[in-house]
């Protein structure tokens, strides 16, 4: 901003009063300095005044207002308000003029919940005997034998099977994932309407690395036919995941854009079946058989470029007509080998397994080439932590930053190591550099990294908004906390350094991180601050090196923030070690102890959810879930403990039982503790209410507080008291 512009009111002056202001030491353009400020205040006022006419663009604290214009009063109480709840109000009148409608409570309840939901009357779904002059075409039909992916979808909202009147308990309102054990809840009767719900978004992963699945030697003869499918180098055998981990594959919603359209199988973010991806495929062969390969769409409804999930060899899509869906369980079912034995003289032929995210390529040249299968797919989970392909702030991301590399497969730097290289150069003439290394796509990046960091040093290794790369680090990716590599400023010495600094940012990396220090003390080259940021360091998380001394870690400060991390194991004397919106994982290990095992440093814990062992000299906790007991000093003499669970067996560092234990709640229980489940971590509805709605706004404890389950819960009972159809029950099922 210029001059001119900052100093408006200053520059109407005439030039006279402007001369005589600048003989006395300008009081006057100080004087109307604060004049100015207090005009563009009232400026960007005005000007946001006119954004606040309109839901679309209006702040988060006039939604309340113009929902009561149009009669929506549940939001005229302080709680959250869903992102989705703007489309609500401006819809409102629309929804009013359609209530009673089966696509009006859809597209409500997915408006006030977040949700996605699909309705079903179930005296539509009832086997009836009808009049042959009044057929009702959308009554339940029989099923067709021919139709062998309906058999596993047939309670599904958009199977459309009739069934016999279902005699058990009628299916109550209330969110049930999955139904308690023995439990069996009546679904085909005439009065009740079924509200299936999806509640975990899909997040879909364009152009990523395919990873192969690790061979090992087999002795005796392989027949060629089982050489692809069975462990040969090179087998053309992958995973999904970039961990190499089965990963369940989601399909990628539509957007429903007119309000009087039903909700339909393509709109919803859902678990892709077997069944599902082989009858669409199978549709699609049916359909095209006779045309040309140019002839033919580069998409079905499940499968391409555009769709859910996609398979690309050499950047080039395998069309859909080429794919099969089958069960990699095992990798040598029976169909596997039967695709082989019709295939093996053709181009390129994928089989997928969506439910395992295993994938076979059959025919793609040289399958040990780097980057030579890629993949599009989406996956879901519960939050966006962890990093994944959403929206995030990270550091550099306004690009003002005085040394920035891009990193990305195909182009000038397309090696981690080159750009610490490059890196390490800059540090070796800059006394104080700062500097952003920045991903620009969903490559696999390993090799032996080790990242230096000299006093006074700031580095942030960051992905761009919609790429999660895969760091495969060979053993742990080594934060070296080395001594100056070019003299102080003037030559300065003993003078304050300011901190040293790494951030990294959206990133996946396996086998951890080690941070190692200097041979000279930490105190004399200033204070050191690690930040972790949408990270996953999975299954081995963060450690310190056994030869750090006490000074050094003394002056290290770590903070996590909505990360999925490993079992931390660092130095006691630790300056600072803080997490919030995380989950840690140690899989029945120490999640937070010291390298040894021995006791780790003093730590503060909210909004997070621990899998092991707690072992700390201190224990700050706000709305934490420990699922194994922990050994800590008393609430008393340390940190404060709130609205957190703590299990029985915890004991305080004197032995004694840990005093924050409230035997009166009942364990949480949890949909998935397997890394990789869409459900992982997740608070099952059957937890204890403290738990459930525990939290200081109302929500869960753990690291899914923003999830805001039970807020969403009570605005779509909220909506269901005002449109649901008339004389109907409703019954809920949660399909994820």
């Amino acid at each position: 901003m210029t001059d001119s512009i900052q100093e408006r009111l200053y520059q109407l002056l005439p030039v006279l009063y402007r001369r005589r202001d600048l003989a006395y030491g300008e009081p006057l353009r100080a004087l109307l300095a604060v004049l100015e400020g207090e005009y563009r205040d009232l400026e960007t006022d005005l000007q946001a005044q006119y954004d606040n006419w309109f839901i679309e663009t209006c702040d988060a604290w006039v939604i309340p207002y113009l929902a009561d214009l149009v009669g929506v009063r549940e939001l005229a109480q302080p709680k959250y308000v869903f992102s989705t709840q703007r489309r609500q109000i401006a819809n409102t009148i629309g929804y009013r003029r359609r209530k009673g409608t089966l696509a009006t409570l859809e597209h409500v309840l997915r408006d006030t919940s977040n949700w996605f939901v699909s309705a079903v009357e179930f005296a539509q779904r009832l086997a009836l005997t009808q009049h042959v002059n009044h057929v009702r075409l959308d009554q339940g039909r029989t099923v067709d034998m021919r139709q062998a992916a309906s058999f596993a979808s047939a309670d599904d909202p958009w199977a459309g099977w009739a069934h016999t009147f279902d005699v058990h308990n009628p299916a109550e309102a209330q969110l049930d994932d999955p139904p308690r054990a023995g439990q069996r809840r009546g679904r085909y009767q005439m009065d009740q309407i079924g509200l299936y719900i999806w509640r975990l978004p899909s997040y879909p992963v364009r152009n990523s690395r395919a990873r192969p699945v690790a061979v090992r030697p087999r002795s005796g003869t392989v027949r060629p036919q089982e050489t692809v499918l069975q462990g040969a180098e090179g087998d053309g055998r992958y995973r999904f995941h970039p961990l190499g981990r089965d990963m369940q594959l989601f399909t990628r919603p539509r957007a429903a854009l007119d309000i009087a359209s039903r909700m339909t199988a393509a709109h919803v973010p859902a678990r892709l079946t077997r069944q599902a991806l082989a009858a669409d495929l199978n549709h699609f062969r049916d359909r095209f058989q006779m045309r040309t390969p140019g002839e033919r769409p580069r998409n079905s409804e499940l499968y391409g470029p555009e769709r859910s999930v996609c398979v690309l060899v050499d950047g080039q899509p395998i069309p859909p007509y080429d794919v099969f869906a089958v069960d990699l369980a095992r990798w040598r079912s029976a169909a596997a080998r039967e695709v082989y034995r019709a295939y093996q003289e053709t181009g390129p032929v994928a089989l997928i397994d969506p439910v395992l995210g295993r994938l076979v390529v059959l025919n793609a040249g040289d399958a040990t080439h780097p980057g030579h299968i890629t993949v599009h797919y989406s996956y879901g989970f519960s939050d966006d932590i962890g990093g994944g392909p959403y929206h995030r702030r990270f550091p550099g991301s306004d690009g003002d930053v005085p040394w920035q590399i891009d990193v990305a497969e195909g182009t000038e730097v397309s090696t981690l190591q080159e750009a610490l290289r490059q890196w390490l150069a800059y540090c070796q003439r800059e006394p104080y550099p700062q500097g952003v290394i920045r991903f620009l796509d969903n490559g696999a990046y390993g090799g032996s990294l080790e990242v230096p960091l000299p006093p006074g040093a700031s580095l942030a290794i960051v992905a761009d908004n919609g790429v999660r790369p895969a760091i495969e680090a060979i053993g742990r990716l080594v934060i070296k906390l080395t001594e100056p590599l070019v003299p102080p400023p003037g030559g300065e010495q003993g003078g304050a350094i300011p901190q040293r600094t790494l951030a990294l940012n959206g990133l996946l990396i396996e086998g951890g991180v080690r941070i190692q220090g200097a041979r000279t003390a930490a105190q004399t080259h200033g204070p050191v601050s690690i930040d972790l940021a949408h990270c996953t360091l999975m299954a081995t998380g963060i450690e310190t090196d056994t030869a750090l001394t006490a000074g050094q870690a003394a002056a290290l400060s770590v903070q996590l923030d909505c990360c999925i991390v490993g079992p931390l194991l660092l130095d006691a004397d630790l300056g600072q070690l803080s997490l919030s919106n995380c989950i840690i994982d140690a899989a029945g290990r120490y999640a937070l102890a010291g390298p040894g095992p021995l006791v780790g440093p003093a730590v503060c814990l909210a909004h997070t959810t621990v899998f092991g062992r707690v072992w700390v000299r201190d224990l700050g906790a706000n709305e934490v879930i420990f699922v194994d007991p922990i050994q800590a000093a008393q609430p008393a003499t340390g940190q404060s403990v709130q609205r957190s669970y703590i299990p029985p067996g915890s004991i305080g560092l004197d032995g004694a039982p840990y005093a924050a234990i409230n035997p009166e709640v009942e364990p949480p229980q949890f949909v998935s503790t397997r890394y990789g489940d869409p459900a992982y971590a997740q608070l099952s509805v059957h937890c204890a209410p403290a738990i459930l709605g525990g939290a200081a706004n109302g929500s869960e404890i753990g690291a899914f507080s923003t999830r805001h389950t039970v807020q969403a819960e009570a605005n779509l009972r909220a909506a269901l008291a005002e449109y649901l159809p008339l004389a109907l029950r409703p019954a809920l099922f949660v399909q994820t």
